[in-house]
Order: C-alpha cells, then sequence, then structure tokens
C-alpha cells in the first residue's frame, strides 16, 4: 500500500514480516545450476525466525540480484548467505571466498542500489585481498520504510 505523507513524499506501507530464510531458499534453488556448473556452492544460513518487514517482491528481487551476480562471477568458491536481526535493523550478507571479479560486482550492484534505498535500506561491500567478497544490505525493520 502506497501512503503520501504530509510532505506528500510516497510512503510504502509494508504489508508482513517476510521469512528471509525461505524466501532466500527458493531463491537459491533457482541458482543452484548455475552455482554447480562453476564448480561453487552456495550455504543459506540465515536463521529460519528471521523475518524483514518488507515489499515481497521488491525483496526477492533484491536478493534475486544480489545472488545473481555473486553466483555469476564465482568459481570454485562457496557462497554464504547469512542474516543479523540487531537493533531494529536487519543485516543480509553474502560472502563468496573466490571471486575473481569481486570489484566488478560493485557496479553491477549500483543497478539494484534505487530498490535497496526504496525499501529503507543500505548497500556495502567489504573485499579481501585473497579474491573475497562479502556484500552487506541493511533494512531497517519497522513498519514503514521512505
Amino acid at each position: 500500500m502506497i501512503k503520501t505523507s504530509s510532505s506528500n513524499t510516497p510512503v510504502i506501507k509494508m504489508a508482513n514480516k517476510i521469512p528471509l530464510r525461505e524466501i532466500t531458499s527458493q531463491l537459491i534453488k533457482g541458482l543452484l545450476p548455475s552455482a554447480v556448473s562453476r564448480n561453487s556452492f552456495i550455504i543459506n544460513d540465515i536463521p529460519a525466525e528471521t523475518r524483514l518487514n518488507a515489499d515481497e517482491n521488491l525483496l526477492a528481487h533484491i536478493l534475486g540480484n544480489l545472488l545473481n551476480n555473486t553466483v555469476s562471477s564465482s568459481h570454485d568458491g562457496c557462497i554464504r548467505v547469512s542474516a543479523k536481526e540487531e537493533d531494529g535493523y536487519v543485516t543480509i550478507s553474502v560472502k563468496d571466498n573466490n571471486n575473481d571479479y569481486s570489484r566488478f560486482i560493485s557496479g553491477k550492484m549500483a543497478k539494484v542500489t534505487p530498490a535497496i534505498k526504496k525499501i529503507g535500506g543500505d548497500l556495502s561491500f567489504e573485499f579481501n585481498q585473497r579474491h573475497s567478497i562479502t556484500i552487506l544490505v541493511s533494512f531497517t525493520n519497522n513498519n514503514i520504510a521512505a
């Protein structure tokens, strides 16, 4: 549901808390053949109880993009997806321990940044000299995101 605030800024009211592990598992299932063809595998370490108050379609778009970009540039790697809830925020982490294109992923992810911002999120990256990348997406877990 979209409402307009007193300043005429659109505000998206989130309907449900989305089970993050479940939606991530569905996305991973579709990416497994691609990961296997690159001799990589994906681990879903998101706790079953972790939920995110967000638009489900937009969240699936963001997570799908994040996972697809990671898988498409991974080889012989372990991709680990995890999430942590703390102080009203949920931080989703996607870590790939063998990604030669880690510097290029940040450019690919720039395309999904507006969607992340739309549901109150923020995107960051951690690079390691051993071809490791961690992509972090943090969201406020409130009822309303601007």
